[in-house]
């Protein structure tokens, strides 16, 4: 008889949850989000991690990532939740892993979560541009957007090609659907985008979100 995955109909329930955050960057960059996934499980795989496993006749890794990236974007800090069919020591996983994942994943850390997987309130874009073209009609675009309470879309910073922009998590416009009102795909593609680990505060306050 074929021995069932861990997890599978019948095991128990998982108990231990870890969070994986690592930089996507480089030849990562054009990884797609079921891509991005299938690096992860492959990595996990390969670092012979514990995993445990959905229920089911198909079972699969039990993952949850954040929401996707568009291809080409950057960014500072990803975050995936990872159950694990038993307790297992965080640095031995880091050290495993961090042989394991391919060119242009980052790990910076693991850690136990076992809450269920929160996303922050606002999430931080860097939009940097060259020096012969821009985003344009940006503050108009902001304009029309600044009577939701709280606006959708907040500019933080702002210089010289380089703006920071912050979006509400789940909102309306998603960020690449704000850029590419200001450009279309040819402009937008010149731009390189980075979204930002750090939760900027609104002015008047202190302290960062999602920090363990």
């Amino acid at each position: 008889m074929k021995r069932r995955p861990p997890g599978a109909a019948g095991a128990d329930p998982v108990l231990h949850r870890v969070r994986v955050e690592f930089r996507k960057e480089g030849p990562a960059r054009f990884l797609s989000h079921l891509d991005l996934q299938a690096a992860m499980e492959r990595a996990l795989r390969r670092a012979r991690v514990p995993l445990a496993f959905s229920r089911g006749f198909h079972p699969r890794p039990r993952m949850v990532f954040e929401e996707a990236l568009p291809l080409g974007w950057a960014s500072e800090r990803e975050r995936c939740w990872v159950d694990l069919a038993e307790a297992w020591p965080t640095a031995e996983l880091e050290r495993r892993l961090r042989a394991t994942l391919p060119a242009g994943l980052i790990l910076l850390r693991a850690f136990p979560d076992p809450g269920r997987p929160r996303l922050p309130e606002r999430r931080f874009f860097e939009v940097r541009w060259p020096e012969d073209g821009a985003l344009q009609g940006l503050r108009e675009a902001l304009r029309e957007l600044a009577e939701g309470d709280p606006p959708p879309v907040e500019l933080l910073e702002e210089e010289p090609g380089r703006v920071v922009l912050a979006f509400r998590q789940g909102g309306r416009p998603s960020p690449r659907r704000f850029l590419l009102a200001l450009g279309g795909e040819e402009s937008l593609g010149r731009c390189r985008i980075l979204r930002l680990a750090d939760a900027r505060p609104r002015p008047g306050e202190s302290g960062q979100e999602d920090r363990p």
